[in-house]
């Protein structure tokens, strides 16, 4: 049995920008953002508490006034789904406030997520995940079990992300991602021939630019090594030449050709 190793990290370029006036822009932004979003969410529970607002009406309440902060401090228009990528660490202050106001809601806990796994803070996003699911087991139509299948990848827990995943092929059969990443799940377990039917799932669902970034990943990488023919997976010695035959050895010659030493 072949032992299968899947890169676990990304690498990251550096800005020109020292590391110590990024960190220095980035504490004096958070540190004031921290206080704008405490202050906003103490006055929208406030305003909300005073009118009876619904759950729903008070955190529409909340978004209308995060989402002027937001431009207000950020210095740009992001969108609720953009901001735990670009801006993680604002992004867990804003939906933690958004979660006191309307804690029934799962939308904040799947942002505050997302945020989370940004971090690499996967055990916090995993329990946001099963938050959202709990309030909403079919919620974003799969994309929140998807996620918590992958944190759960990353905690080593396998099975309960195969588990997710699967769950979230049923919300979402057309999504090809999802069964690339099951795939790995299956990889990481060794069921080969599981990891390569959701392959070829995958292939066939997934769009050109998805195709050839997976043609030649860790995946196929895996199953080809394995002897597995997935259509859509390219060899890895695909362009590799073909070894030459060694050199038949010589006979030696007989010792009664050889001449004398002098």
């Amino acid at each position: 049995m072949k032992t299968i190793f899947l890169p676990a990290a990304l690498l990251f370029v550096s800005c020109a920008v020292s590391a110590q006036e990024t960190d220095a822009v980035s504490t004096t932004t958070l540190s004031a953002f921290t206080q704008a979003a405490s202050a906003m969410t103490d006055s929208v529970s406030a305003r909300a508490a005073d009118k009876k607002l619904s759950p729903q009406k008070a955190d529409a309440a909340f978004q209308k006034a995060a989402l002027e902060l937001i431009k207000r401090y950020l210095g740009e228009d992001v969108t609720f789904s953009l901001l735990p990528m670009k801006y993680p660490e604002q992004a867990i202050r804003l939906f933690s406030g958004e979660i006191s106001v309307a804690p029934s809601l799962p939308d904040a806990y799947a942002y505050r997520a997302q945020a989370y796994g940004k971090l690499s803070r996967h055990a916090e996003a995993l329990a946001d995940y099963d938050k959202a699911l709990e309030l909403d087991p079919a919620h974003a139509g799969g994309r929140s079990r998807k996620m918590r299948g992958t944190m759960n990848m990353y905690l080593g827990r396998t099975d309960d992300a195969i588990d997710d995943f699967t769950k979230a092929i049923d919300l979402a059969p057309d999504n090809s991602f999802i069964y690339l990443e099951r795939a790995r799940a299956y990889i990481a377990k060794q069921d080969f021939d599981s990891a390569a039917t959701d392959m070829s799932s995958f292939f066939r669902l997934a769009d050109d630019e998805a195709m050839q970034s997976a043609s030649t990943g860790p995946e196929c990488s895996a199953l080809t090594a394995q002897d597995y023919e997935i259509p859509g997976c390219e060899s890895s010695d695909t362009d590799s030449p073909a070894p030459q035959p060694a050199p038949a050895p010589q006979p030696k010659q007989p010792e009664k050709d050889r001449k004398p030493r002098l």
